[in-house]
């Protein structure tokens, strides 16, 4: 049974802190094969809030610190408040040490459906699934990912969507897509994005899955004792009109660092030219 958190009502038990630390270490619901009209649609989910997530803020992406890391996109997380009502926070994006070889990360979502807000979680697995049509950005327009991929034990980047030195990396390849942005939705349904799953992201939901690491709980926790990632909303979606007014009444922040410019130059990397995920 769903349970949903208001500000002005406390309705089943609160979202708590601990909560969102145990989605992260792997309480992923099974992926449902049905599609809502109000957008995808995921069994199993039973925590919810009332309130949309704020649309998602610019989020830009540093220079990639070491080789074999790849980039995990930000997310709005949420907490309940000690009183009642609760906060969204920003845990930003950041270049992270994948569990084992061979795999990639598909982020988390929030989609709406059946009057509440649901959390899905992200997971490392084979291939990168349905991510509720999010365009997260940095090599996740929406749907699949274009920021690097696995050749054999070695991670290769996409020079043309990743900010990477080749001076760091041992393997580029620089391969360029026609996308259309996807504007700056953060959830998955009325209001928000209408998309779900497609048959190839329906077979990698099935895929055996990694919790996310202890670092990005360690981030994620980080950015929740953070007050100036919190951005506080007081409605939700018109069920008339399918409108979403989220109100920011915090100014969230949001650390900004250079982008350093892409390399020019091959001499410290493997071109992979069209080689895709």
């Amino acid at each position: 049974m769903m349970r949903y958190c208001s500000p002005t009502r406390n309705v089943g038990r609160w979202v708590t802190l601990a909560a969102l630390v145990t989605m992260l270490a792997g309480c992923v619901a099974p992926i449902s094969t049905e599609t809502a009209d109000t957008g995808y649609d995921e069994s199993g989910t039973d925590v919810a809030v009332l309130e949309a997530p704020p649309s998602l803020p610019d989020d830009d992406q540093p220079p990639c610190p070491q080789d074999g890391y790849i980039w995990i996109p930000g997310y709005w997380a949420y907490q309940s408040g000690d009183l009642g009502g609760g906060d969204y926070y920003w845990v930003p994006g950041a270049w992270v040490q994948p569990p084992q070889v061979g795999v990639l990360w598909t982020p988390g979502y929030w989609s709406y459906a059946g009057g509440g807000f649901s959390f899905h979680v992200g997971y490392w697995g084979p291939h990168v699934g349905f991510y509720g049509g999010i365009d997260y950005g940095h090599g996740y327009p929406g749907n699949g990912f274009i920021g690097g991929a696995w050749q054999g034990d070695q991670y290769s980047y996409n020079r043309a969507v990743t900010n990477v030195d080749a001076a760091l990396v041992r393997s580029t390849y620089n391969t360029t897509f026609n996308i259309n942005p996807a504007g700056k939705a953060s959830y998955n349904g009325i209001g928000g994005v209408i998309a779900g799953p497609s048959a190839q992201e329906r077979e990698f939901a099935d895929e055996p899955r990694v919790a996310a690491t202890p670092a990005q709980e360690a981030r994620a926790l980080q950015a929740a004792r953070n007050p100036a990632r919190i951005a506080r909303v007081t409605a939700k979606p018109s069920a008339t009109n399918g409108s979403t007014h989220a109100v920011s009444q915090t100014q969230v922040t949001h650390p900004k660092t250079p982008a350093t410019p892409k390399p020019t130059s091959d001499h410290a990397s493997t071109d992979k030219g069209g080689f895709s995920p």
